[in-house]
C-alpha cells in the first residue's frame, strides 16, 4: 500500500502494476503458454482482463440478478478500500471511480461468444507493434516487471483493441482513480 501511495506518474503507476498484475492481475492479464499455431514454442501472452466482475456482460446486462450484482458492487469495493485506511466518504467516491475505469475497460472487452474464436483471438505481434497500438504503457518493461527477462521478441495478444483502450485509459483517468484500482486490486 506505501507503494502505491508512493506513485507520482503513470511510468510508475504502470511498473508497479506489472508488479502487482503477478498475483491480482491488475489492469490485464499476462502469462506464457504454448503458441496455439506452434505447440513447440512457449510464448508470451497478453489476454484482456482488469475487471473486477466476472466478465464484460456484468457491467452491461440490464436481467435482474446482473443489475443486484452490479449496484452492489461499488458498496463492496468501498468496503474494502476502508481496510486500507481510506474513510466512509472517501472509500464511496474511490468506488464510484473504480467502477467507471472498469466499466471504460468492460466497454472494449469482448463478449464471451467472441473470446471462443481461436483464430480472431489470436495475434502475434512483435512487442513493439504492440507499443504502436497501445503507447501509453512501455510493454518491453511490463513485461520485464513480472520477472520475465528473455522472451522472442514477439507476444500473442489476444484482444489488441483492449490494450488500446487500456493505454488510452491510463493517460485519461486520473492518477489517483489508478492508485485507488490498484488497492482494490491488492
Amino acid at each position: 500500500l506505501k507503494a502505491i501511495d508512493a506513485v507520482t506518474d503513470v511510468r510508475q503507476l504502470v511498473q508497479l502494476a506489472a508488479r502487482q498484475n503477478l498475483f491480482s492481475g491488475a489492469m490485464c492479464t499476462l502469462y506464457i503458454n504454448q503458441d496455439a499455431k506452434n505447440s513447440d514454442v512457449m510464448a508470451v501472452q497478453f489476454y484482456q482482463g482488469g475487471l473486477g466482475l466476472p466478465n464484460r456482460d456484468y457491467y452491461f446486462n440490464t436481467d435482474e440478478r446482473t443489475t443486484k450484482i452490479r449496484q452492489a458492487y461499488p458498496a463492496h469495493i468501498a468496503k474494502m478500500l476502508q481496510f486500507t485506511g481510506l474513510d466512509s466518504n472517501a472509500a464511496k467516491t474511490a468506488a464510484a471511480s473504480i467502477v467507471q475505469l472498469e466499466t471504460t475497460l468492460a466497454k472494449s472487452s469482448r463478449k464471451l461468444e467472441a473470446l471462443r474464436d481461436p483464430e480472431a483471438n489470436y495475434h502475434k505481434m512483435a512487442v513493439t507493434q504492440l507499443n504502436k497500438i497501445a503507447g501509453n504503457i512501455d510493454w518491453n518493461d511490463f513485461i520485464k516487471q513480472q520477472g520475465i527477462n528473455k522472451f522472442a521478441d514477439t507476444v500473442i495478444v489476444g484482444q489488441p483493441e483492449f490494450y488500446t483502450a487500456l493505454s488510452n485509459a491510463v493517460k485519461s483517468q486520473p492518477l489517483e482513480t489508478w492508485k485507488n484500482y490498484l488497492k482494490w486490486n491488492l
